[in-house]
């Protein structure tokens, strides 16, 4: 979700985090890179409301990803096992704006074109 926020006369959007984590995994022009997607996951999230905005978006891509973050990244959460039932099709890029070369990860159906040890560094 959005809440409407104001700042004088000007009044903006501001999206929750997990919409945004949603937003970034998506479309990557809304990122400062995979690692910036990836700091996220240190916050305290509603993993349940974070599942929500992700099967909206009605994007298997997006599914697979977030599935493959969180399996990679160890959080323990009931989601990652109501992705993965909705795991299907081709492959698909874990980081749209990567090489199109990389390990396929077989599970999720993500091509790893950015190691996970590269993510992960700032962690």
């Amino acid at each position: 979700g959005d809440s409407e926020e104001c700042m004088g006369n000007v009044k903006f959007s501001i999206s929750d985090v997990e919409k945004t984590i949603v937003d970034c995994l998506y479309l990557a022009e809304y990122r400062g890179g995979l690692t910036e997607v990836v700091k996220a996951f240190k916050t305290e999230l509603n993993y349940q409301l974070l599942f929500e905005y992700a099967v909206k978006m009605d994007d298997l891509a997006l599914l697979k990803r977030l599935g493959y973050l969180l399996d990679e990244l160890r959080i323990k959460t009931e989601i990652t096992a109501k992705l993965l039932k909705k795991v299907s099709g081709g492959f698909c890029l874990l980081d749209t704006n990567g090489p199109r070369k990389g390990v396929k990860n077989k599970k999720w159906r993500v091509i790893e074109n950015v190691p996970l040890a590269e993510l992960v560094k700032e962690l």
